[in-house]
């Protein structure tokens, strides 16, 4: 019989009265196996990892770790005792080493250990684990598999016996995703418990044991992954409800609209972020970017968006050189963007939700009477943008700050398709959603390229990539190592993705101003 790492029953949170989080919820979790936490945005699982974390309490109901009970007065007491978040943003220190982060708050007989005892903690962890890490390198300098690694070394010496994984596709790249989940089947495979918080069942199909699937507030079942499916898991999560997918026309490829040719970027000084790429987006085209998280493809975004100096080559829309406009010269031209977090930089928070979905509307012809703006014309027009993309409020006078995350995404997702543009740069834009607003954002996106705007797309994931793409292209260290009409096989894909780039350092330097 499996001994159980972890079971939490009859689980009840209230956070405010009339408003239940969680209802008589419960979980067991098995020693050394990856659990599943599935369910859409708002079914309870964020309550359910601030309850391990310490962050609230129930309400009702126990939680017991390794057959005692358990509870934590915040997140470093519940570190103490073993049970560890892995943090959506890194929380390495940057200044300090890989062995330095590893062993931070290590003491022996009440001195700080030597660099010399962390560096060697720090190989045999490695070694254990079958991971070739630096224990000298600067964490600002980590690439993010690296970074990843020393993460999950970090938790490993601090005995972790539950490590938690919130939602990762929102913050990892979809070609470290695989990287992740080698990673944490060593864990489970050395004892560890995994608890792997999600709402992609493609993403629990592939990688765990067993998952338990979260509606409404409760735990609406718990079962094996290899008695299951995705299309079972996704009911589950819609209680019963299907979705539909995308409905797509042919592809009819007609005039150009975006020219790339020989672009170069750095990334920083002496590291090559985008080498001698060209790329053509057409009228009706969605041309998929794919690679890993070294590809190059975020710097292609921010090259085009002006956000990232070009050290050669150039952008051009339509017959008009843009590689120098900016992001509001080129937005002036018709390009949208869908390429910033709302949470950080995307929005506004503090002017309102019609003033965040309409900002370039105040100087439109349109808008004005006599003169002067229309403001019953603007609240008409923001009021059925929100009713269209179901961004959640109580006015459209309400302030963007009061909108939840994924409204707030929604908000941005509908200001910049309902412009009319004529070329969209996207990248992962339904990151963060639940599978519900994906499908909406992915409708959205398919009629605005029906409507004859051309759409350069960073996908989120695979399915999306499947569902989107009329034009491939893969770069792998900033080259191209693919471009092709139609869909790649994932073997393909994977293979193209991880195919050695060839240096090209020398030719870079030439192309400097």
């Amino acid at each position: 019989m499996s001994q159980i790492a972890l079971r939490m029953e009859h689980i009840t949170v209230a956070y405010r009265e009339g408003f239940v989080a969680i209802n008589d919820a419960g979980i067991e979790l098995e020693k050394g196996s990856i659990h599943g936490l599935l369910g859409e945005n708002g079914a309870g699982k964020s309550t359910f990892v601030k309850l391990l974390c310490g962050v609230l309490s129930p309400d009702a109901g126990q939680i017991f770790l390794n057959e005692k009970p358990f509870s934590a007065l915040n997140p470093a007491d519940a570190a103490r005792r073993g049970i560890i978040k892995l943090q959506k943003q890194s929380d390495l220190v940057p200044s300090l080493t890989v062995a330095e982060n590893i062993t931070l708050g290590d003491k022996q007989n009440s001195f700080w250990l030597e660099p010399e005892e962390g560096v060697e903690i720090t190989n045999q962890l490695a070694q254990q684990f079958g991971i070739e890490l630096d224990p000298n390198a600067i964490a600002a300098h980590l690439s993010e598999e690296d970074t990843l690694e020393t993460e999950l070394l970090k938790a490993v010496h601090h005995k972790v016996q539950v490590l938690i994984i919130d939602e990762p596709s929102t913050h990892v790249s979809m070609g470290q995703i695989g990287y992740l989940f080698q990673m944490l089947r060593r864990l489970a495979d050395s004892g560890i418990t995994v608890l792997y918080v999600t709402n992609r069942p493609d993403e629990v199909v592939h990688l765990c044991d067993r998952v338990t699937v979260m509606a409404d507030g409760t735990t609406r079942q718990t079962m094996l992954v290899s008695e299951t499916s995705q299309a079972q898991l996704k009911m589950l999560m819609a209680s019963g409800r299907p979705r539909l997918k995308p409905v797509r026309t042919p592809f009819k490829p007609k005039r150009e609209v975006l020219r790339i040719t020989d672009l170069a970027t750095f990334r920083e000084p002496g590291k090559p972020a985008l080498e001698d790429l060209d790329l053509v987006v057409r009228e009706g085209e969605i041309v998929a970017v794919m690679g890993n998280a070294d590809s190059g493809a975020r710097q292609l975004c921010d090259a085009i968006a002006g956000l990232l100096k070009t050290v050669g080559g150039s952008v051009r829309l339509f017959d008009e050189n843009i590689t120098k406009d900016g992001m509001a010269g080129t937005r002036q031209l018709g390009v949208s963007f869908l390429i910033n977090d709302p949470n950080t930089s995307g929005i506004a928070p503090r002017l309102s939700i019609q003033e965040n979905l309409l900002p370039n509307q105040y100087t439109n012809p349109a808008y004005l009477k006599d003169g002067l703006l229309d403001g019953e014309k603007l609240r008409r027009r923001a009021e059925k943008l929100v009713e269209e993309y179901q961004i959640k409020c109580d006015s459209v006078e309400d302030m963007a700050s009061t909108l939840s995350q994924a409204s707030a995404r929604k908000l941005l997702f509908a200001r910049e398709c309902s412009s009319e543009p004529v070329l969209l740069v996207a990248y992962r834009p339904t990151a963060a959603t639940s599978t519900n607003n994906a499908a909406l954002m992915r409708r959205k996106l398919i009629a605005l390229r029906d409507e004859g705007a051309a759409i350069l797309l960073v996908p989120t994931d695979l399915e999306e990539y499947q569902q989107l793409a009329d034009t491939t292209l893969v770069l792998h260290q900033g080259r191209v190592a693919a471009y092709c009409e139609g869909l790649l096989e994932p073997s393909e894909l994977d293979a193209y993705m991880t195919t050695p780039a060839q240096p090209a350092n020398d030719e870079m330097e030439a192309k400097k101003p």
